[in-house]
């Protein structure tokens, strides 16, 4: 009897449904995160993340971090046009007023757009051969194991991309559910 495939769904596709996708991706045979939005091809904004079209900016331990899950990133981010900060150059306006000047960081800062970050991220996972991305995906409901006493899977209507009135019911199952 062959040993069964060890299964984590990740609910969402934001930042932090992606980092968890690249952690849980090292602990389980397959990754699936379902993403109610379908992903653009390109960066570009979409519905369910309604702060992408703000500037970001990554601090010293965030760049610390992502470069870890994704070693190279920020020089992607260069690569594909963000343009690096002096942090001196940067004044902070808020209902308060204009903010006293402080360094958040020693090292020039990369800005970009939320879309850019996420589309770089799902680009590098997409290379890992256990994470699936099921896009245009609705959770409508938890499957309990056969004994009723744990959490086994999740309900998803799943919307077509070409043709968004096509849509397939399925279950899935899971060894760890992340919402």
């Amino acid at each position: 009897m062959m040993p069964r495939e060890s299964h984590a769904i990740i609910i969402g596709g934001s930042l932090a449904g992606l980092l968890a996708a690249r952690v849980l991706a090292k602990h389980f045979d397959r990754v699936t995160v379902i993403e109610r939005d379908f992903f653009p091809e390109k960066p570009a904004p979409r519905p369910g993340i309604p702060q992408s079209r703000h500037l970001h900016i990554l601090l010293t331990r965030g760049k610390i971090i992502l470069e870890q899950l994704f070693p190279g990133l920020e020089n992607e981010l260069i690569a594909a046009g963000a343009p690096r900060l002096d942090p001196k150059s940067i004044a902070w306006f808020s209902p308060a007023g204009w903010a006293t000047h402080f360094t958040p960081d020693p090292d020039d800062l990369v800005m970009f757009s939320r879309d850019l970050l996420d589309r770089q991220i799902r680009r590098r996972l997409t290379e890992n051969t256990n994470v699936h991305f099921l896009e245009g995906g609705t959770v409508t409901g938890l499957l309990a194991n056969t004994q009723g006493t744990a959490i086994a899977g999740v309900s998803v209507r799943k919307r077509d991309r070409q043709n968004p009135g096509n849509i397939n019911e399925e279950n899935l199952n899971a060894d760890l559910l992340v919402s």
